[in-house]
């Protein structure tokens, strides 16, 4: 963000420098899917927003460890239900970098899409929310980036913006806290 901010290119090469290290993990914990989810969504969105900034040989590096570490890692596991929540950190891994392998990448997005309800039914019509502020901030965060990324992707957000519940939550949860 800072570099995309003031085009000052230490900042670029900060990140890459981070995302060079992350890279060179030897695992991700794969057996934490929300860490997995995390760190996932955390170097896609680096590659992308610094993608021209970024040499060749760094964005390879960057873009093979995200599909080998993150996304190959979880190639059989449903993001419905508990798992909702990953699939936002997979879906933004899939998109960045969806060149290496389009139809694995596609098929992920199409798992992660099958998540929005799962978010989307912890909202009640009125608004209220199953559990505490805490897991609603976290739900709503998810719902909002894995929309996003739909949007962007699909052109859909997979009815996010129309459910009446989740629409309304933020004012129930204004009065609330």
């Amino acid at each position: 963000y800072a570099y995309l901010t003031t085009d000052d290119s230490r900042y670029a090469s900060r990140a890459e420098r981070e995302m060079l290290a992350v890279s060179g993990w030897e695992e991700w914990n794969e057996r934490n899917l929300e860490d997995l989810s995390q760190l996932t969504l955390a170097l896609a969105v680096g590659y992308d927003w610094l993608y021209r900034a970024l040499p060749v040989h760094s964005r390879s590096i960057i873009g093979t460890a995200i599909y080998e570490k993150s996304l190959q890692k979880v190639e059989g596991v449903s993001f419905e239900g508990e798992n909702a929540m990953a699939a936002v950190g997979m879906i933004y891994g899939a998109l960045a970098t969806l060149e290496r392998a389009p139809e694995f990448c596609r098929a992920m997005v199409e798992r992660c899409a099958a998540a929005m309800p799962s978010l989307l039914e912890r909202y009640a019509d009125d608004g209220a929310f199953q559990t505490d502020a805490e897991d609603w901030q976290r739900n709503t965060e998810a719902t909002v980036l894995l929309a996003a990324a739909l949007e962007s992707a699909a052109g859909n957000d997979m009815g996010a913006s129309s459910h009446r519940g989740f629409m309304l939550s933020s004012s129930l949860m204004t009065n609330l806290v």
